[in-house]
């Protein structure tokens, strides 16, 4: 079919042997030749009668009388008519694109059409937006048709015009502004200040990117979003709460997994199910990351699009993360999934305080011990290059409670670490990679402690001993007790272990807490109260919900040290400051329950914690200040094996005599000596550990007898007067 317009042809037939790349691209050529078409038609129509206006106009901004008295005149313009031409040429295009179809061929204009259910006159205003990314010559036809030669984009009046619509009409209005192509992004009318039918609609340059190159994944999403990874559902209750999901998300098109576990077993499932329902792997996003883009609703907007493009389930959360913007952003991407994206929302917060559309709420399951074994497993298998003992590894990793995603990252960052050392990769370098994961949150409120102690380096009487072995028992089976066998408690409350140490300072309370988490092979995190205390009001339970996060997902022991500070009793509110202290002590109660780590708090001032918490501790330790024997066996072990002493070294003598000392004190007083005998070349003897012991008690405030101790006697040393704190000074207790 030949064209009675010059240059203007019918479409030739598409060949079959053209590769899928070069069918989409004569697809969208063919189109702009029509759009060509009209454009031509469009110059014909207005240049008779505006010839002289727009030659005037491209040489100056004025507008002269005679140009005025002209647009008076003019009758407001119509929609350029339906040309029989440009319709069977469509037609012809539209039979050649269904016949590439049958055979396998993707045309990526086609498939958006259809991604984003667009009428054929959002197509035709889309291909006109579309078409000076294509074809610089388009860019001066529409700076013509504007009558601005700068304007190389279409105006609001010209898409109408070319597209056939009249321009001053509701669905012509609404088709631009509020229809699918506006609402996803696909276009956008830009220069607010100008009047609505002179400004210029642009395409988006992701659609230009995604016609010309459909595979390529969008990179301006890359910094919070990431292809899910499919991990196999390794246990009946992993599989059956995926199917349940997914015939959730056939129902209710949006899911909201609440609960801990969202990121670790709630991600299997939801990847899962996503992936049933889909083509593609799902897309992860991180809305702690999202939520620090400069424009959070156009980066949603944007993850939502992309997932359209390419047919693919979204996973988003966690929702906590959105703050006050939860409120805006939430219903808009309910509304923008709707009806064809399927949708999984993660998080802790009850959906109503921030979702306006209904959701189907879900609980996901427990993540197990074997369940973790099972995902590492699948990753450490897939890796490149693998391990020697993949299961052996799996099977270390599970103390680490972290999600599909989690893992993944760990192991691409111990991965890098093996490459950039020129070391193999193992299970140490997994697990320091693992603890990277989290500890990023937890060091700025909290010191970390790298346990390098054992039960041989513990001097606590027989009864503290076997509560602390009861400690880590509880800690290691915790999991397997709760889930496996499932006595787990009632009322919402967690999978964790909480214990409280009490005692005086010195007695060695840090230390046991040290030696139970070298013995379950975790991080110890002491807690800086200066950094979690916050005088703003809320400040302080962001930081402890912060807090007990990461150490969750790390799996880390939180060490909370005068933790009276915290826990203290509630007290009767007579003011603000009384209100906003029992609010903290009540949040950090419900808080404790939930958490599915390791609690160990320590105090020195047992009558001053709240009788709430007393109740919820699954163990309370009494460290009393040492008898004679642990005396004795503290002043040996300090002492140490490799530090020279004289043969008539006395420790019954020290032992018997000082019985108000602890092991901080004690061990004080051996670093004090060990000092003097390294400067003087000598073995420590009895009567350098008496000076050591006057020089501490005069650090204690006390004011011993001179001459009393020089000889070994006690007589004349005072009784205690305030002590202070002194654990963590000059080092650490040895014990037996």
């Amino acid at each position: 079919m030949t064209s009675t317009e010059p240059g203007t042809t019918a479409a030739p037939p598409l060949a079959t042997d053209l590769d899928t790349a070069s069918a989409g691209r004569w697809y969208l050529q063919r189109h702009l030749t029509v759009l060509e078409h009209r454009i031509r038609r469009a110059v014909t129509s207005s240049a008779a009668e505006a010839q002289d206006a727009v030659a005037s106009l491209w040489g100056q901004m004025q507008l002269s009388q005679q140009e005025a008295v002209r647009l008076l005149h003019e009758p407001c313009p119509a929609s350029l008519a339906p040309d029989p031409l440009e319709q069977r040429m469509l037609q012809d295009i539209e039979e050649a694109a269904d016949a590439a179809e049958d055979t396998g061929h993707r045309l990526p204009l086609r498939d958006l059409t259809h991604a984003f259910t667009l009428s054929e006159h959002e197509t035709e205003i889309l291909l006109v937006a579309l078409a000076p990314h294509l074809d610089r010559r388009f860019a001066r036809l529409y700076g013509y048709l504007n009558h601005d030669p700068a304007l190389g984009h279409p105006t609001a009046h010209t898409a109408l015009y070319l597209a056939g619509q009249p321009t001053i009409s509701t669905p012509a209005w609404s088709l631009l502004t509020t229809g699918p192509a506006a609402r996803y992004g696909l276009w956008q009318l830009t220069d607010n200040e100008h009047p609505f039918l002179n400004r210029p609609l642009k395409a988006a340059d992701r659609v230009v990117a995604h016609l010309l190159a459909p595979d390529t994944p969008d990179p301006a999403l890359a910094p919070f979003t990431s292809s899910a990874s499919l991990y196999p559902l390794g246990t009946p209750a992993l599989r059956e709460h995926a199917n349940r999901l997914q015939a959730a998300l056939t129902r209710a098109q949006a899911v909201y997994l609440r609960g801990q576990n969202t990121n670790q077993a709630g991600t299997i499932t939801a990847d899962q199910a996503l992936r049933t329902l889909t083509t593609e792997t799902p897309l992860a996003v991180d809305l702690h990351l999202l939520a620090q883009a400069d424009d959070p609703t156009a980066a949603l907007t944007a993850v939502v699009r992309e997932a359209r493009l390419h047919d693919l389930g979204l996973r988003i959360g966690p929702i906590d993360a959105l703050g006050h913007n939860a409120a805006t952003l939430l219903p808009l991407l309910v509304q923008l999934c709707a009806p064809h994206t399927p949708l999984v929302l993660t998080g802790t917060i009850p959906w109503h305080q921030w979702g306006t559309h209904p959701v189907q709420e879900m609980t996901p399951p427990p993540w197990a011990p074997e369940e973790r074994a099972a995902a590492w497993l699948h990753a450490l298998t897939n890796t490149t290059p693998p391990l020697l003992e993949p299961a052996a590894a799996a099977q270390a990793m599970t103390p680490y409670n972290l999600g599909p995603d989690d893992i993944t990252q760990a192991l691409d960052s111990a991965r890098r670490h093996a490459e950039t050392h020129r070391i193999p990769l193992d299970t140490r370098l997994l697990q320091q990679a693992a603890r990277r994961q989290y500890t990023g949150h937890l060091t700025p409120l909290a010191r970390h402690i790298q346990p390098d102690v054992t039960w041989n380096d513990l001097v606590v009487p027989d009864t503290v001993l076997t509560q602390l072995h009861d400690l880590s028992r509880r800690a290691r089976f915790r999991e397997h007790v709760l889930d496996t066998w499932r006595l787990r408690p009632g009322n919402g409350r967690g999978h964790g272990v909480c214990a409280l140490f009490t005692g005086e300072s010195g007695t060695g309370k840090t230390l046991a807490a040290e030696v139970v988490a070298a013995d379950i092979g975790l991080d110890l995190y002491v807690i800086n109260l200066a950094t979690v205390v916050d005088k703003y009001i809320g400040e302080t339970e962001k930081n402890l919900e912060r807090l007990f996060t990461a150490a969750q997902h790390a799996n880390a022991i939180l060490f909370f040290d005068e933790a009276d500070a915290l826990f203290g009793k509630r007290s009767e509110t007579k003011d603000a400051h009384d209100r906003y202290a029992n609010i903290e002590t009540s949040y950090l109660l419900q808080r404790l329950e939930q958490h599915n780590g390791i609690t160990i708090l320590a105090t020195n001032l047992f009558t001053n914690i709240d009788q709430a918490f007393i109740r919820r501790f699954d163990l309370i330790a009494h460290f009393p200040k040492p008898d004679e024997r642990l005396r004795h066996s503290l002043w040996n072990h300090c002492l140490g094996p490799h530090t020279p002493r004289a043969d008539d070294l006395d420790l019954d003598h020290l032992a018997r005599t000082f019985d108000d000392l602890t092991g901080g004190d004690i061990r004080c007083c051996t670093t004090t000596a060990a000092y003097h005998a390294a400067e003087t070349n000598q073995p420590i003897t009895t009567h350098t550990l008496l000076q050591a012991v006057h020089r501490e008690y005069t650090k204690l405030g006390r004011l011993p007898d001179t001459s009393g101790v020089v000889e070994g006697s006690a007589a004349g040393v005072g009784e205690p007067s305030a002590k202070g704190d002194l654990e963590g000074v000059q080092g650490r207790v040895p014990a037996l």
